[in-house]
């Protein structure tokens, strides 16, 4: 049994599984996933990210968080400044109805972990998170162009 392959083939099932999770744990709140997912991790880093730094940490594309972020804005949830420091840039802060937002979103998110990881101990979580930080460093660390995976034979898993 190739424990590494089957552990690689999970990844995709299990962060759409997660997903949908979250998406129905969001509903209640008029919000998908991939509205919640940026001003719940804009709420987490203290607000005054950068559209690109917020894509980064919510892995959504650049062109796609702008359609959500205009959403968001539209919504009066979060709000955009220019950096006085670089014109270029627009930093994005949290609204008072956004703040109270997130606040629900976090609360709703603990019960789901809550029930999705009942049976999970906090030893479990350790050790899991200590697999994603090396294969993630790894990750930050390979040049898939040069690497060994010259063609798309088991891409994915």
């Amino acid at each position: 049994m190739n424990h590494r392959r089957i552990l690689t083939g999970s990844l995709l099932p299990f962060a759409r599984n997660w997903r949908r999770a979250v998406d129905y744990a969001l509903r209640p709140f008029g919000l998908s996933e991939s509205l919640g997912a940026p001003l719940i991790y804009l709420g987490r880093s203290g607000g005054g990210l950068s559209q690109n730094e917020l894509a980064e940490r919510s892995g959504i594309g650049g062109p796609a968080l702008v359609r959500v972020v205009d959403r968001l804005v539209a919504m009066n949830l979060m709000t955009r400044h220019i950096d006085e420091e670089d014109k270029r840039l627009r930093r994005l802060h949290l609204t008072a109805k956004g703040e109270a937002l997130v606040f629900q979103l976090e609360e709703a998110l603990d019960r789901l972990r809550d029930v999705i990881m009942a049976d999970v101990t906090d030893e479990d979580v350790t050790v899991f998170l200590s697999v994603v930080d090396k294969v993630g460093a790894a990750l930050d660390r390979l040049d898939l162009a040069s690497a060994f995976l010259s063609n798309d034979e088991g891409a994915g898993a």
